[in-house]
């Protein structure tokens, strides 16, 4: 077990993506076709992050929603809070899962393998996301309630990345 990933990484790892760390640091070739369970359990796994993220943002907005109730200002932070709260989750959106449902559906190796690659870039795209935007940490950094935007957003993805080869 590498010295980055804690017990409960590598289990989550095992139970939804289907493979153990250690398996996944094998030669980088794509699964013969017809051999989709990865390519599903991932899906899964970044639509399960999705709907997490979704609920903690919800979690906090409730709260925050609660602290300014009938404050003068309670229209004009559901506005901002919604505004930005939107244009992350508008970056982080659902094209993995439909990519990686394409994977799954490839007949042709080749096709597979460049709609893997297709997937992997993606994945970077959001990987480079969460650690650029300022608002994520600035969310689970919030004085209301606990929520871990960030920390499921970035284990997901971590394990994605090196599962989805």
């Amino acid at each position: 077990m590498s010295s980055t990933q804690t017990p409960e990484q590598n289990a989550w790892v095992r139970r939804v993506l289907g493979v153990g760390p250690a398996e996944s640091r094998g030669a980088a070739t794509p699964p013969a076709a017809g051999n989709g369970a990865l390519y599903v359990k991932s899906r899964a796994a970044w639509l399960a992050t999705r709907a997490k993220v979704e609920s903690e943002i919800a979690k906090l907005h409730g709260a925050l929603s609660s602290a300014y109730q009938g404050h003068g200002a309670a229209e004009t932070l559901e506005t901002a809070f919604q505004t930005r709260v939107a244009a992350m989750l508008s970056v982080l959106d659902h094209s993995l899962a439909g990519k990686l449902d394409e994977v799954n559906k490839a007949t042709d190796a080749a096709q597979r393998a460049q709609l893997v690659q297709e997937a992997r870039q993606i994945m970077q795209r959001y990987e480079a996301y969460v650690a650029s935007e300022p608002l994520i940490a600035k969310l689970d950094a919030n004085p209301f309630v606990p929520v871990a935007v960030e920390k499921t957003l970035t284990a997901t993805l971590s394990a994605l990345s090196k599962a989805v080869r």
